[in-house]
């Protein structure tokens, strides 16, 4: 990132020679923290532990009208920037998440607001939203609602097909503690047998956390495994909600596993 002379509060399309380079916009308005007292403050933490970084517009005036500014509504909203390392993609680039919490687009002065991404050389963006307009199945703004930038193709996580014709006396995978805060436990019934058997993690996005090298059939099968909720590059990952996939020939078992502090 960098500084910028541009302090013009007007949006336009994505890519725009008149906004700034590297332009990351959740909701280019005309917005002002100093327009009233109720006004908030833009706030940013640096999160260590979880290799992010936050910038919250926390309560901050919506101003309407610009030949007679009025402040309007307080919105609520962050960017998340992600750490590549920590957080791999295909292409190598950083992630990023839009939030919003309270967020109203009605600005119709200022042509609503404005929400993308842009390159520094203002050639190449992606424009999510402008003027209240929307790319085809785009949601619009709303409160509770998050916009995911990434490299990665969508749905990545593996189906799941049920089995109506199983039965068996005790589960083919067991996972436990669940929630854990350390080691999690994985064990493997001595029922389970097939030519080729592939255990993994997957995050919520269904990237690929850990990979399981397992012998093909049970009789060389241990009866259980322990995940210490690193990554395949040993890295310790992120607090939340992870799935864990064991597919043995046509069989496919999905078990979500929680991770906490």
């Amino acid at each position: 990132m960098d500084s910028s002379w541009i302090a013009d509060m007007y949006n336009w399309h994505i890519p725009a020679a008149g906004g700034p380079p590297l332009l990351i916009a959740p909701f280019w308005d005309d917005l002002d923290p100093n327009a009233t007292d109720s006004s908030g403050s833009v706030c940013y933490w640096y999160d260590s532990s979880n290799d992010r970084f936050i910038v919250e517009y926390s309560h901050i005036q919506h101003i309407h009208d610009p030949t007679n500014p009025t402040p309007s509504e307080l919105q609520t909203f962050e960017i998340i920037l992600f750490d590549p390392i920590a957080y791999p993609t295909a292409s190598g680039d950083g992630e990023i998440i839009f939030q919003y919490q309270d967020i109203t687009n009605d600005d119709i002065w200022h042509n609503y607001s404005t929400v993308g991404i842009e390159n520094k050389e203002h050639t190449i963006g992606l424009e999510y939203s402008f003027d209240n307009i929307y790319g085809p199945g785009a949601a619009v703004l709303a409160n509770n609602r998050a916009i995911k930038f990434t490299t990665d193709p969508p749905d990545t996580f593996p189906g799941i097909e049920e089995n109506g014709q199983m039965s068996m006396t005790e589960p083919l995978l067991a996972v436990y503690p669940n929630p854990s805060r350390k080691i999690v436990k994985i064990n493997f019934s001595k029922e389970l047998s097939a030519k080729a058997i592939v255990l993994k993690i997957y995050d919520v996005a269904g990237r690929s956390i850990k990979t399981f090298k397992l012998p093909t059939a049970y009789p060389l099968l241990p009866t259980s495994l322990s995940w210490d909720g690193t990554n395949d590059l040993g890295q310790k990952i992120p607090t939340g909600i992870y799935f864990l996939h064991l597919k043995a020939d046509e069989l496919n078992i999905i078990e979500k596993i929680i991770l906490m502090k």
